[in-house]
């Protein structure tokens, strides 16, 4: 029962120190707490922002695609601002500390109900504002502790854009690049589709 209380101590701990790092916008501190996979998953964001041609870009899922759109209209020095560094966990900081890394950092969202799946992952469902949600955040369980997981999140963001998108008269792939324009108060380059070059 102790244990229990521990590990379920721990993941909230976890999850709040996220949420404080995400609203500073501090990125090492962020990146010290999500998992490896999501990490990795970002590097491979990192991975598609500087190498993939528009035929590989258009094919990614909404969130890789935006991303790696955003890092190319937002940093075309990515390269340079990383010191030639192609590192997932410095690539996560910075896109943390741009302020990229979404809202999760709202204080009024916590953490329900916490159940663990298997002895190395748990979940629990979001709530916000005191209302339980339909989504799920999940934690792991690595070497030096718990860590939050983005996949569940991004994987959700993923079905909920590809449902609004079904009833708009728009494309995904305008859709992306008019929110890019409204966010940043630019025009995006028609090269924003060809990788990025290291200069």
């Amino acid at each position: 029962m102790a244990k229990a209380e521990s590990e379920e101590s721990a993941i909230r701990t976890c999850f709040k120190n996220y949420q404080a790092a995400i609203a500073k916008k501090d990125g090492n501190a962020a990146a010290a707490l999500i998992s490896k996979a999501s990490l990795k998953y970002f590097g491979s964001i990192l991975n598609l922002a500087l190498n993939a041609d528009e035929s590989k870009l258009r094919q990614q899922g909404f969130y890789r695609k935006t991303m790696a759109l955003l890092v190319r209209h937002e940093a075309p020095d990515i390269y340079q601002q990383l010191g030639g560094n192609t590192n997932a966990s410095r690539f996560f900081a910075l896109v943390v500390s741009n302020g990229w890394g979404g809202e999760i950092g709202s204080p009024t969202l916590e953490l329900g109900k916490i159940r663990k799946e298997v002895d190395i992952i748990a979940s629990a469902p979001a709530v916000l504002n005191g209302q339980e949600t339909p989504a799920r955040f999940v934690f792991e369980l690595e070497r030096d502790g718990w860590k939050f997981s983005l996949l569940d999140v991004i994987i959700r963001v993923d079905q909920l854009t590809k449902e609004k998108q079904k009833s708009s008269s728009v494309s995904e792939d305008d859709a992306i690049i008019q929110t890019l324009e409204k966010r940043s108060g630019r025009t995006v380059s028609k090269d924003i589709w060809k990788p990025l070059k290291r200069t």
